[in-house]
């Protein structure tokens, strides 16, 4: 409550702050984070990623008409289908929730904190072949 009152609540609580994102903040974000994916890859090829403009899911479904724009790191595979890419980044530790659409990977950032990139990064570029 004091959060509210010091009306500092968005920076204060860790769900609001990623609520309160703007499209513009959670795309460069995005961008910053495809040019480190980039350099980690290296030779590493056969991860395939752009960033593409789309909309947030808020709540896992519970909360349907709100949908905050939002930017995309898209994600394909050169060696694994969609389907097995979804599953070995949901069998990752930790587990990576992820969204399909149009046969590729979804990831939103605006569900990642700061202090978590660096594992999802170490994720994406170690990607195993078999589950």
């Amino acid at each position: 409550f004091e959060a509210f009152r010091r009306e500092t609540v968005t920076q204060e609580i860790p769900v609001l702050k990623m609520l309160a994102m703007s499209k513009t903040e959670i795309k460069q974000r995005t961008w910053n984070f495809a040019q480190n994916l980039r350099a980690k890859l290296g030779e590493n090829k056969d991860l395939r990623f752009e960033v593409i403009d789309g909309n947030s899911v808020i709540g896992g479904g519970s909360a349907p008409a709100v949908q905050p724009e939002t930017a995309l790191l898209s994600l394909k595979h050169e060696k694994l289908s969609t389907s097995r890419l979804e599953q070995a980044l949901r069998f990752s530790n930790p587990p990576v929730v992820t969204r399909i659409i149009e046969d590729k990977i979804m990831l939103d950032l605006r569900t990642v904190s700061d202090a978590e990139e660096a594992e999802l990064l170490d994720i994406l570029a170690n990607i195993p072949l078999q589950n």
